[in-house]
């Protein structure tokens, strides 16, 4: 009688104990409401060595999975891209997946004569849903992390990529972002990978801010990237009352005017740029230092060393300036990200008086760094230097803040005058 009663009634018990066959709410959600067929084809097959095996069977059972919810909306296959013998199919293919955003990685398989070899592998999918295919990069390869960790931490992140493209697209959440232009931001082609980044998920829009308020209020989220000259007060105004209004804002502001360009003739004047913002950035919570951050963890540039009137010798060397960022572990926002390669950046400090509003670093310098305050000589001489002779004492500091809550308006009890 059990047996028979229990037959009309269908559930699953995990009984792992981390959760591995435990999808979220949300997911099941998503899942359910499918109104169309979503494609999933997997390129993670063919020879793998054992960590990457392991990974193709986490995401099998995690399709799995998915099809319990989404029923015969979930199909997917996995392929092996470089299954045919002919040099110039598997190129073609190489390049088509490539073509489409798949990252590919290198890693050593056994061969079944014994020995290993090098392959490449595309740790990753295609999902297509209603006509539109969308690349999911699944590898997380943080190289802060060992092999290990990595496949890991690509293993408990499996749910989250596929779900995250999967619900993009089903539950019609496209909305609009817009890129604020006016003030010699970066363009069009400077943007283009993050632009193209952003399509996957939204409109993406250009403009001008013309000063009337509410013009932003069709937008989910405006970028305001890198701008060189000063806004004025009616533009601010409108930004204010945007965010005001419950708009999201992603600043990404240079405080010292200095580029690489300028180096080329070996030295250059990094001048403070005043972009007439400082006064709604406090408001808000945070201050952008006018210094550029030098850190022992950083990128390396190619740097003559040749005597004058010798042939170029160029050869690698660390460049303080170009710091490679670290993001904290524990926030969601930023977990498993690899170290960020940044070229002259500002630090950025909290503001403690804010209430309401929390504060949540996103980047930080590594435990060995140190300011050079603006106006500065920056000199590509200081490659020579011996870092043990340099002060490189601070640790942590802030170059990447997030605030949420509710803000206080910048405008507040203040006529707008330019």
């Amino acid at each position: 009688m059990l047996a028979f009663v229990l037959s009309f009634y269908f559930f699953r018990i995990d009984l792992t104990a981390e959760k591995r066959y435990t999808l979220s709410p949300y997911t099941k959600k998503v899942l359910k409401s499918l109104d169309d067929t979503v494609y999933v084809r997997v390129y993670l097959d063919g020879e793998l060595n054992i960590p990457f095996r392991k990974m193709q069977q986490s995401l099998r059972e995690t399709l799995d999975e998915f099809r319990v919810y989404g029923k015969d909306n979930i199909q997917y296959s996995f392929i092996n891209p470089f299954k045919s013998t002919d040099t110039k199919v598997r190129q073609d293919m190489f390049n088509q997946l490539y073509g489409k955003g798949l990252q590919p990685t290198n890693i050593l398989a056994n061969e079944k004569e014994g020995g290993s070899s090098e392959k490449i592998i595309f740790p990753g999918a295609i999902i297509s849903y209603k006509g539109v295919e969308i690349p999911v990069n699944l590898l997380k390869n943080n190289p802060r992390l060992s092999a290990e960790e990595n496949i890991n931490n690509s293993i408990q992140a499996i749910e989250f990529e596929l779900i995250k493209v999967i619900s993009s697209r089903a539950l019609n959440l496209t909305g609009k972002v817009a890129f604020i232009e006016g003030h010699g931001e970066l363009d069009e082609y400077q943007t283009e990978d993050i632009s193209k980044a952003f399509s996957l998920y939204y409109d993406v829009f250009r403009g001008k801010i013309s000063g009337q308020p509410g013009e932003l209020d069709d937008y989910i989220a405006v970028i305001v990237a890198k701008p060189r000259t000063r806004f004025s007060e009616q533009e601010k105004y409108v930004l204010d009352q945007y965010i005001m209004n419950g708009g999201k804002v992603m600043w990404f502001l240079d405080r010292v005017d200095i580029s690489t360009d300028s180096l080329a003739s070996g030295s250059a004047l990094a001048m403070i740029n005043d972009l007439n913002l400082d006064d709604m950035l406090f408001r808000y919570g945070v201050r952008i230092n006018p210094v550029l951050l030098q850190d022992l963890q950083c990128n390396i540039i190619p740097v003559n060393v040749a005597l004058d009137g010798n042939n170029p010798d160029f050869r690698p060397a660390p460049w303080y300036y170009f710091p490679l960022l670290t993001a904290p572990p524990d926030n969601p926002v930023t977990r498993n990200l690899n170290m960020i390669r940044t070229e002259f950046v500002n630090t950025i400090d909290t503001i403690g008086a804010r209430k309401g509003i929390s504060k949540t670093v996103l980047l930080r310098s590594s435990a060995s760094s140190n300011l050079a305050e603006a106006p500065l000589i920056m000199s590509l001489d200081e490659i020579r230097a011996d870092p043990t002779t340099l002060d490189f004492r601070r640790s942590w500091l802030p170059v990447a803040v997030m605030l949420e809550g509710t803000f206080e308006s910048v405008f507040q009890n203040r006529m707008i005058s330019d």
